[in-house]
C-alpha cells in the first residue's frame, strides 16, 4: 500500500511538473492579441483595427495579415515555438503561414512601428472574382494544446471589396467632411471627374475627404519634361474598409502614389479592360500621372525657376 500511495504521488509530481513547464507567464512569448497589421498585394504592412482577440475583415486576393508577437527581441527565444491554426472554413485559400521578421507600420502605413516578430499569414490569388471566406483561430504555442492568446478571425477575401447599394460623392473642395454614418451600404466618391473611390461606409465614422489637384512644387520642378496631373488628398484619410480606386486613363500614362512624401511607380495596376488603374486602398495620400516613365532610382536635382523680368529690370544677381 507505501508503495503504491508513494507510486500515485511521483506521477503526481511529474503531472504538476509537466503542466508548470507547459504553463504561460507573462514574459513569454505569446501572441500580441492587441496588435494586427494587414499588407494588401504589393504594399507595406499597415495596422489595423479589430476587437482583441477577435478579427472581422476583408482583404483582397493575395494579401497577407501579420499577428504580432511579444516577448520576442532574439530568434533563439522562439525555439520550440510555432504557428498553430484550427480552421473552420479556408485552409486551401492559404498559401503559407510563417513566422517572419519584419518592418510593420501604423495605420497611415508610413509611420514605422519598427521590426518585430510575426507570424505571417499568406492569402492566396486565384485570379477570379468568387469571394472565399476564410475563418479559424490562430496562436503562438510549444503544442498545440496549450492554453496560450489566440485571435479568432472571420476574413472575407474578394477581388473588389465593394458590394450593396452606392451614393454618389463630387468632391473638389480642400475640405469636405463626409458624414459615413448617413449612408447606408457603398459610397462612390468622385475627385475632379477622373478619379474615383467607391467604399463600403458600414462602421465608418466621418472623414475629411478633401482634395486639389495642384501641382508639388518640388515634384514638379523635378520632372519639368513630364506632363503631370496631380491630385493630392489634405488629411490623408483613413478608411475601416478597403475602397476601390479607379484613376481612368488611356493606359499611355503612367500611375504614382505618393506615401510619406516619396513617390512609388503603381503603373502595373493599370486595367485594360476598365480603361482605368485600379487598386485596392485603405489610405488616400496623393497621386501623380504622367505621360512618361519617371526616374524615381536616379536623383532628381528640382531647376531653378527661369528669370522673371523684375530680374533684368534690377539687375538682382543675388
Amino acid at each position: 500500500m507505501k508503495k503504491l500511495s508513494a507510486f500515485i504521488l511521483a506521477l503526481f509530481i511529474a503531472f504538476s511538473a509537466s503542466v508548470t513547464a507547459f504553463a504561460l507567464r507573462d514574459t513569454d512569448p505569446q501572441l500580441d492579441v492587441d496588435e494586427i497589421f494587414l499588407a494588401e498585394k504589393n504594399s507595406q504592412p499597415k495596422k489595423i483595427d479589430h476587437s482583441g482577440s477577435s478579427l472581422r475583415t476583408a482583404v483582397t486576393p493575395g494579401s497577407t495579415i501579420y499577428f504580432s508577437i511579444k516577448n520576442a527581441r532574439r530568434a533563439e527565444v522562439l525555439n520550440g515555438y510555432r504557428a498553430v491554426l484550427e480552421w473552420s472554413k479556408g485552409e486551401d485559400y492559404v498559401t503559407s503561414v510563417r513566422i517572419e521578421y519584419r518592418e510593420m507600420f501604423d495605420f497611415d502605413g508610413v509611420t514605422s512601428l519598427d521590426y518585430r516578430y510575426v507570424i505571417a499569414m499568406n492569402i492566396a490569388d486565384f485570379g477570379d472574382d468568387a469571394a472565399h471566406t476564410l475563418r479559424g483561430r490562430i496562436k503562438l504555442a510549444q503544442r498545440r494544446t496549450q492554453n496560450v492568446p489566440e485571435v479568432s478571425f472571420t476574413v472575407s477575401v474578394k477581388k473588389d471589396v465593394v458590394e450593396g447599394e452606392t451614393s454618389y460623392i463630387l468632391c473638389n473642395t480642400p475640405e469636405l467632411n463626409l458624414d459615413f454614418p448617413s449612408f447606408s451600404d457603398i459610397v462612390f466618391i468622385d475627385f475632379g471627374g477622373f478619379c474615383g473611390f467607391e467604399v463600403n461606409s458600414r462602421g465608418q465614422d466621418s472623414v475629411d475627404i478633401g482634395c486639389n489637384f495642384l501641382p508639388i512644387t518640388n515634384i514638379a520642378e523635378c520632372y519639368r519634361e513630364a506632363q503631370l496631373r496631380f491630385i493630392t488628398w489634405n488629411k490623408r484619410p483613413f478608411f475601416d474598409h478597403a475602397g476601390k480606386l479607379t484613376v481612368y486613363s488611356s493606359g499611355e500614362e503612367w500611375l504614382y502614389e505618393l506615401r510619406g512624401g516619396k513617390l512609388y511607380d503603381i503603373s502595373d495596376c493599370y486595367r485594360e479592360e476598365e480603361g482605368a488603374f485600379v487598386l485596392v486602398t485603405h489610405r488616400l495620400e496623393g497621386l501623380v500621372i504622367s505621360d512618361r516613365e519617371l526616374m524615381l532610382d536616379v536623383p532628381q536635382i528640382p531647376e531653378p525657376n527661369p528669370p522673371t523680368a523684375a530680374f533684368f529690370a534690377t539687375g538682382n544677381k543675388s
